[in-house]
């Protein structure tokens, strides 16, 4: 994990808005036996303890629990669900490459000089509400962002800033 990409998990606040998201999904507990509601019990507290031991690199994810359910009714399917804590991280993980995927692809639209209100034309998408109405982006605009992308260790790039 990058050094920028771990500053910023060791952030209270990322946290905080990874739960929010977690606790929206209203999920199942993994193999701790620590459901959605336990956790939120002693919120503070927890958050705290995982905070610590991201900062102090002690923090290490749980084995998943393995459960079954029924995939129609002749077949089972097998899930792997996660602790809430690596639900946390894990998301909190996504939304922090998510947040600097979608900065990078604003570069990339100001670079080919594509104005915001042209976009918001194709996409319906407003940059500072988040809010988007429409389907999704010319394919040419999505090739020159994925090229530039993959070229030259954009990937790496992006998470470091």
């Amino acid at each position: 994990m990058s050094s920028a990409l771990y500053k910023q998990l060791c952030r209270q606040s990322i946290l905080y808005n990874a739960w929010k998201i977690v606790k929206k999904k209203n999920s199942a507990g993994g193999i701790d036996g620590c459901s959605i509601t336990l956790f939120e019990e002693n919120l503070k507290g927890n958050l705290d303890k995982l905070l610590q031991d991201i900062i102090d690199k002690t923090w290490n994810p749980e084995p998943y629990l393995r459960v079954e359910i029924l995939k129609n009714q002749s077949e089972k399917r097998q899930l792997g669900l996660l602790t809430v804590c690596d639900k946390i991280v894990q998301q909190a993980i996504k939304s922090i490459i998510d947040l600097s995927l979608i900065n990078y692809f604003w570069e990339i639209v100001m670079d080919i000089g594509l104005e915001k209100d042209r976009l918001r034309q194709f996409t319906g998408y407003n940059m500072y509400s988040g809010n988007s109405r429409k389907d999704g982006l010319p394919n040419w605009i999505l090739m020159i962002f994925l090229m530039k992308f993959l070229m030259n260790g954009c990937l790496l790039n992006c998470m470091n800033n």
